[in-house]
């Protein structure tokens, strides 16, 4: 598992990298069938994490590559579930609210994970059996105990007595702000976050 750990966040930073280098210049921007906006970051992203993850010999479902059909993928015990660039929308907008997301899914249930966030060089990594960590200012790393040695573990303690809640950067919708109505009259003291792309769910992890 640290070995599949290890390799998940090397693909991730090198994704990362790729990112950063379209990031850092004028690029186009295309649309899918589902008008959800692509990039040439988010498939030089792909190619890089794919190259990486392709040495495991474990299966490999990405948002950027081929359509597999579920009759292929089906029967898969383990596979590498990926989102070169999710956020698209905010790299577009280039607030540097967005990350790249690797799972590690086993009989449909996700035992690995990494989130890297190029901009920030901020990361999350977790895997069953090793905890859920947060790294800051990561670039490159020699292996996953130096790693763990400069990092939070997850969650970080926090003795607030206020609920905060985080949305959507680009989907605020107004069920959201109904459910936020909803827990300030129930007497809750609520404040609210706003975050793109899996960021979100990293507020949660960190508490």
């Amino acid at each position: 598992m640290e070995e599949l750990l290890e390799t998940a966040v090397k693909a991730s930073l090198k994704g990362g990298e790729e990112i950063l280098k379209v990031y850092a210049q004028d690029f186009e921007v295309e649309f899918k069938s589902d008008e959800s906006p692509l990039t040439m970051a988010d498939q030089n992203a792909h190619n890089a994490i794919e190259k990486i993850l392709t040495e495991t010999s474990l299966p490999i479902l990405s948002e950027e590559g081929k359509s597999i059909p579920y009759l292929e993928r089906k029967d898969w015990g383990r596979f590498w579930m990926v989102d070169p660039l999710d956020g698209t929308k905010e790299f577009v907008k280039r607030n540097g609210e967005f990350t790249v997301n690797i799972a590690l899914i086993e009989n449909g249930i996700s035992i690995l994970g990494v989130i890297y966030v190029p901009v920030s060089k901020g990361l999350y990594f977790a895997a069953k059996g090793i905890g859920a960590f947060k790294a800051e200012d990561v670039t490159n790393f020699n292996n996953l105990d130096e790693l763990k040695v400069v990092s939070k573990t997850l969650p970080i303690e926090n003795s607030s007595d206020e609920v905060i809640i985080v949305a959507s950067r680009s989907h605020l919708s107004a069920e959201t702000e109904a459910f936020f109505e909803e827990q300030k009259a129930l007497g809750y003291k609520v404040s609210t976050l706003s975050r793109g792309s899996s960021l979100k769910l990293c507020m949660v992890a960190e508490g």
